[in-house]
């Protein structure tokens, strides 16, 4: 069905969507999936960080959320996984 999408953006969110509802219905309760920021005791306000497409995280952690966004900030002590979602992968990528 993505090869029929044109522009790589909407190909890695059909991915990102297909994936997320995939691990939704295949792990546990206990385990939350979410797109976001990851930090830890050594970051700091306005440090640039990844975005990652998909977190796997412990969902009894706390998580911070921005309202007008679906972008969540996510503590490393929870990140179980963390899964990028390519259109294309060549070796530079892997690299």
């Amino acid at each position: 069905m993505t090869h029929n999408m044109g522009h790589a953006t909407n190909k890695g969110s059909s991915r990102e969507v297909f994936i997320k509802e995939f691990l939704k219905h295949h792990l546990s309760e206990r385990i939350g999936i979410g797109t976001g920021e990851i930090i830890d005791a050594n970051s700091k306000p306005g440090d640039a960080r990844n975005q990652h497409d998909i977190i796997i995280y412990k969902n009894d952690y706390p998580k911070l959320h921005f309202d007008n966004s679906d972008i969540d900030i996510f503590l490393a002590e929870s990140v179980l996984a963390t899964i990028e979602i390519k259109s294309t992968l060549d070796e530079a990528g892997i690299k």
